[in-house]
């Protein structure tokens, strides 16, 4: 039984790690959004662009995946998080 237990427990564990995007995937999947909403033309100059400068941090990314159907709060709310760059290292805010 303990033996049973130990293999699904394990299975799961190794089905999670799978399916963890990188960086630059996740970063390049909420600029696809990103782009999508904002109706530009050339959508793949949009994403490279939007990859190299998005700061997509855990609550940036949440964002955006919450509300991918409703680009009026990407635009408004998620947008303006995915951009903001931490302060410098070693500075503190005012």
């Amino acid at each position: 039984m303990i033996a049973e237990m130990r293999g699904i427990v394990l299975s799961c564990v190794l089905a999670t790690l799978g399916c963890h995007a990188t960086a630059a995937e996740e970063a390049r999947d909420v600029c696809t959004v990103l782009c999508r909403c904002a109706s530009t033309i050339g959508q793949a100059a949009c994403v490279d662009d939007c990859t190299a400068a998005i700061h997509a941090t855990d609550d940036c990314v949440t964002c955006v995946f919450d509300n991918e159907t409703t680009c009026a709060t990407v635009n408004a709310e998620c947008r303006p998080m995915c951009f903001q760059q931490p302060p410098p290292q070693g500075r503190s805010l005012p």
